[in-house]
C-alpha cells in the first residue's frame, strides 16, 4: 500500500515537472549533447533536423540549444517552419556574434602588433647568434694559429738546445 502511494506521488511529481517545463516561457534549453543523451537521438540526426528547420533551436556562442521537448512533442506549427520569434532571436544572436567579431578585430590588431614585436626580438636574437658564431669561428682560427706557432717554437727550442749542447761540446750534431 505504501509503495503504491509513493509510486503515485512520484508519478504525479514527474507529471508536474513535465507540465512545468512545457509551459510557454519556462521550457528548458539543452545543448545537443544533453539532448542526445536524454532522448537517445544521435547528434548528427539533430543537426540534420536543425538544418531542415524541423527543430526549434537557439544558437548561442556557436553552439546549438534545443527545447527540452521530445521531438514528437514539438508543436506541428513550429516543427516545420521557423516562427517570427525564432527569427528575431536568431537576428539578436547574429547581432551579438557580429559585436564579438568587432571586438575580435580590435584584439586582432593588438595581437598582430605583439607578433611583430616578437618577430623583431627574434631577429635581434638571430643576429646576436650569428655574431657569436662569427666570433667563435675567429677564436677557433686564432687557437689553431697559436697552436701551430707554439709547435714551431717548441721545435726551435729543441734545435736551440741541441745547438747549445754542441757548443758546450757535450753533443755532436
Amino acid at each position: 500500500m505504501m509503495d503504491s502511494q509513493s509510486s503515485q506521488s512520484s508519478q504525479s511529481n514527474q507529471a508536474s515537472q513535465v507540465t512545468q517545463t512545457n509551459q510557454p516561457g519556462t521550457t528548458k534549453w539543452l545543448s545537443l549533447n544533453e539532448y542526445s543523451n536524454k532522448y537517445h537521438i544521435s547528434i548528427s540526426t539533430l543537426r540534420r533536423r536543425i538544418k531542415m528547420g524541423h527543430i526549434i533551436f537557439r544558437l548561442n556562442g556557436g553552439k546549438y540549444f534545443l527545447k527540452d521537448l521530445k521531438l514528437k512533442e514539438i508543436p506541428a506549427s513550429k516543427s516545420h517552419k521557423i516562427t517570427a520569434q525564432d527569427k528575431i532571436e536568431s537576428k539578436s544572436q547574429h547581432s551579438r556574434q557580429t559585436d564579438s567579431l568587432i571586438l575580435t578585430a580590435k584584439n586582432w590588431e593588438a595581437f598582430i602588433a605583439s607578433q611583430r614585436e616578437l618577430y623583431r626580438q627574434l631577429e635581434l636574437k638571430d643576429q646576436k647568434i650569428s655574431n657569436l658564431q662569427n666570433q667563435l669561428r675567429d677564436l677557433q682560427n686564432l687557437l689553431t694559429l697559436l697552436e701551430k706557432e707554439n709547435k714551431e717554437l717548441k721545435s726551435l727550442s729543441i734545435h736551440e738546445q741541441h745547438l747549445e749542447d754542441w757548443l758546450d761540446g757535450t753533443k755532436v750534431l
